[in-house]
């Protein structure tokens, strides 16, 4: 047991080296991009890669739900591919102020959240440790995007258990 976890924590390992090897600079149907100006760019070029995999149009009138939006960057993104809502989940807003993921939600996330054209709802609570009963509100979707979340996580196959549940 002890020998796959070991196994499971390297591949993850192996590839969030590959992620953080991602070019400044992405080519998609002989359209150059540059990304030096964006905070996060493998988080650029991830959605972009999605497009190009499944179509902007495959995710229309689609719920989606995005885990640990940050900066509401990606949030912004998803909105492009006309969804019917978006629920995001973040983790509760600590009562210390100078908190970092308070800086987040302040200067971030809600200015872009206000910018939202859809039905969106975010929820402030730890994805893992959910009631049964808030869990199973959610619903299903169409898409999960949790970008930078997993390798957080130290239960990361009961994550993704509960996530594939969810679509």
């Amino acid at each position: 047991m002890f020998k796959s976890y070991l196994m499971i924590q390297n591949f993850l390992y192996y590839i969030i080296w590959q992620v953080k090897k991602i070019p400044r600079k992405t080519y998609a149907k002989n359209q150059y991009t540059e990304t030096r100006n964006l905070r996060n760019p493998y988080r650029y070029y991830l959605f972009e890669e999605l497009k190009q995999i499944f179509g902007s149009e495959n995710f229309k009138n689609k719920k989606v739900l995005e885990i640990g939006p940050k900066d509401g960057e990606d949030t912004l993104r998803i909105q492009t591919l006309e969804p019917k809502s978006i629920t995001l989940i973040d983790l509760p807003v600590l009562k210390n102020e100078n908190h970092h993921l308070n800086k987040y939600y302040n200067e971030f996330l809600k200015p872009n959240l206000e910018k939202l054209d859809i039905e969106n709802k975010l929820i402030f609570a730890n994805f893992q440790y959910m009631s049964r009963n808030e869990y199973d509100a959610l619903g299903k979707f169409d898409l999960i995007w949790f970008t930078g979340v997993l390798y957080h996580n130290p239960e990361q196959l009961k994550m993704l258990r509960k996530l594939y549940n969810l679509l």
